[in-house]
């Protein structure tokens, strides 16, 4: 009885993520679907409801191609190692780029030039870096936050990190797993440039 219907749950459930899993690597193509499809997709795929957000204004209009790189650009850390690796990648693939160390002063007012801005800040960090650029998510910019997490699952308190993000991506399948079963927004497999 229960115990069965539990099993197909989480056999549903198990599904229905490697099944965004594999649409996520599609990205591209699932794209050129409208947001109302793709929304109701993951929701359906997830196992849960998304709140509508609000259409944020094109910056296709204001904002030059090209990435602006958010983070501990000095640290000798995990997470300064993967703003140093997206920064190589973007120089390694002629992808115009725009560095923004978190730690510099902050009286020094650094601007996002392009399109798109990468976070390599942590959801329990996000706040904080918001408090102290909250130019850097006022912007028209797309915002993407690639995050590390080394449990299956994200705390309660981080997931509202991610309202002003408009995804993330996961440097592993693993962790894309992880936030993705609790993230209103996609979660994309990104591994780390080499």
């Amino acid at each position: 009885g229960y115990r069965d219907e539990t099993r197909r749950g989480s056999l549903a459930s198990r599904v229905g993520v490697a099944s965004y899993r594999f649409l996520s690597q599609a990205r591209p193509l699932v794209k050129l679907l409208p947001e109302p499809i793709r929304r109701s997709m993951r929701e359906t795929l997830l196992g849960r409801r998304e709140s509508v957000r609000p259409q944020k204004q094109s910056a296709a209009v204001t904002a030059r191609p090209g990435l602006n790189i958010v983070g501990y650009l000095d640290r000798e850390t995990g997470v300064g190692e993967s703003a140093r690796r997206c920064r190589a990648a973007c120089e390694a693939a002629g992808i115009p780029a725009h560095s923004i160390d978190v730690d510099r002063d902050g009286d020094v007012v650094q601007q996002a030039g392009h399109r798109a801005t990468i976070f390599h800040v942590n959801a329990d960090q996000i706040t904080n870096v918001r408090g102290r650029f909250p130019h850097l998510f006022e912007s028209n910019t797309f915002r993407i936050g690639c995050w590390h997490w080394e449990l299956p699952e994200l705390p309660d308190e981080w997931i509202a990190s991610a309202e002003p993000l408009d995804e993330i991506w996961a440097p592993s399948q693993f962790i894309q797993s992880a936030l993705s079963r609790t993230l209103p927004i996609p979660v994309i497999h990104m591994p780390h440039g080499i």
